[in-house]
């Protein structure tokens, strides 16, 4: 493939279309966005230092693993600075939250709000565990990718990118469209108290205060309920890797804490983590089609050469 040529990958050309896409809408609200050179240059920067990167390796003839190495990197330093800029693009874009709708989606769905009949269940241990649960999405890469490099497995590495990053730009893209903030944080708005009327605070043994503390303080844009890419996220990594069985069953358990943590904690509403099971699904459908190394049963099908 002539791409492959100069050292680039599909995955390379979904990371530049969102680069472009940001650049683009942020561009048409210049005059109104305070920050949007910064932005601007920020994205534009990581484009050309991400792409150049990747030539360079090429003509090293640095081996393929290792690019997807520098890939991953790249990407990690490349979501947080994309993320905490989204909060006043989406204030000019749709200023209108949805906190409401979702809500009776979830009454609809359940016949009465799922999340506040969770406070019966609500304990300082669990709250502590759950929290540690929510907080390990922010490890998820540290734990499925390094076997996967120690393996060598650019095929399933190259899925498991795929999925995630599209994962994560449709999120992206629907905080821009139905934009929402969590449940915790509109029932202390006096406007909202009489739906969110939850009558037992979430208060943790040791540590869960401290993490949900440093969470919140962390997360700028406060629209970013729906849908709940902890969930999408946690679901694509271990459908990838369902057939790495050890890595698909820590992956799993975790993911099933982290999801339950989700609405327990009130970070979201269930209807939030649906939409992220089902953006998963398709992700990873898509990443299986899309991806440049086809495998089946997770074994490669002519596999890339290293040096190539």
């Amino acid at each position: 493939m002539t791409y492959r040529r100069y050292g680039f990958e599909k995955i390379d050309f979904i990371l530049l279309g969102w680069v472009i896409l940001v650049i683009v809408v942020v561009g048409a609200l210049q005059a109104e966005l305070l920050q949007s050179r910064t932005i601007l240059v920020q994205h534009a920067t990581w484009a050309f230092l991400y792409m150049g990167g990747l030539r360079i390796l090429d003509r090293l003839k640095v081996a393929l693993t290792w690019r997807y190495v520098y890939r991953i990197l790249a990407i990690m330093a490349m979501l947080p600075v994309t993320f905490l800029n989204l909060g006043p693009v989406i204030h000019h874009l749709h200023p209108t939250t949805h906190e409401l709708q979702l809500l009776e989606l979830d009454r609809w769905l359940f016949g009465m709000d799922p999340v506040l009949y969770m406070e019966r269940w609500l304990h300082p241990v669990a709250v502590d565990f759950f929290a540690i649960a929510y907080f390990s999405y922010f490890t998820l890469a540290f734990i499925a990718l390094p076997p996967l490099i120690v393996q060598r497995d650019v095929a399933t590495i190259d899925r498991v990118l795929v999925g995630v990053m599209m994962t994560v730009f449709c999120s992206y893209i629907c905080y821009f469209l139905v934009p929402a903030r969590s449940p915790y944080v509109v029932a202390d708005l006096p406007d909202f108290a009489a739906e969110f009327s939850y009558t037992v605070p979430i208060t943790g043994w040791i540590i869960g205060d401290t993490i949900r503390n440093a969470i919140h303080s962390w997360d700028p844009v406060q629209m970013n309920a729906f849908p709940s890419a902890h969930t999408a996220v946690a679901v694509v990594f271990f459908l990838t890797l369902r057939k790495k069985r050890i890595l698909f069953w820590i992956l799993f358990i975790n993911g099933v804490a982290l999801i339950f943590s989700t609405f327990y904690l009130r970070y979201h509403y269930v209807i939030d983590v649906i939409a992220g099971s089902l953006l998963a699904v398709g992700a990873v459908a898509f990443a299986n089609w899309f991806s440049d190394h086809p495998s089946v049963d997770g074994k490669v099908i002519n596999p890339v050469k290293e040096t190539e």
